[in-house]
């Protein structure tokens, strides 16, 4: 499968138009039901985590089928090391591991994009280097968009930012739109003027 690229909006000539996406979190029914809910109330389709239950408790194709049937589209969500907050003993190799299976299923759903939630904020600096260097060529290589979220006890929540690792996290190869082939040299974050050097 071939990736998009990202045409800036100065040049493409249809105007965007956001969607809205109705999360699942907290709900608990199955797919037929959340999409009736998310249809009466305008959303343009649905956020799931893989191992929600409307999801999980069916097949791939019958989750498929359900949303175009429903015309509606997906916005998968991927956690890793456990739920949303990690299990702390979890390693980044395993971080890793899971990122990995999790995504080569992803696109069975066929999901307009994915988020992932992963890496822990107890990590030490170069680990948070390394799992990131991976984090990113794997999600380069999945054929969906990709982008990461961050979250209570992940690697961007609570780090304690020094002028000696805030100017190395500027020079990791953590482009500001996920899911392209490339970034382009204006979309990779430049250290800010404001922090020390």
């Amino acid at each position: 499968m071939s990736r998009t690229k990202f045409v800036h909006p100065s040049i493409d000539s249809a105007p965007a138009i956001p969607k809205l996406f109705q999360s699942l979190w907290g709900f608990t029914g199955n797919i037929d039901q959340a999409l009736v809910q998310a249809r009466r109330h305008g959303f343009d389709g649905l956020e799931a985590n893989l191992k929600h239950p409307a999801v999980s408790e069916r097949s791939a194709g019958e989750v498929r089928e359900a949303l175009a049937e429903a015309g509606m589209a997906l916005v998968l969500e991927l956690f890793t090391g456990g739920d949303y907050v990690p299990r702390l003993n979890c390693s980044p190799a395993e971080h890793l591991a899971e990122l990995e299976h999790l995504l080569q299923q992803a696109p069975d759903l066929d999901p307009l994009r994915i988020t992932v939630v992963t890496g822990g904020d107890s990590w030490s600096w170069p680990e948070q280097l390394q799992f990131w260097s991976r984090a990113l060529e794997l999600a380069a290589s999945c054929p969906l968009p990709v982008s990461f979220e961050t979250h209570r006890s992940r690697s961007f929540f609570s780090l304690t930012w020094t002028p000696e690792t805030e100017p190395a996290l500027m020079r990791a190869s953590l482009p500001a739109r996920i899911g392209q082939e490339k970034p382009h040299e204006s979309q990779t974050p430049q250290p800010r003027a404001d922090h020390p050097q």
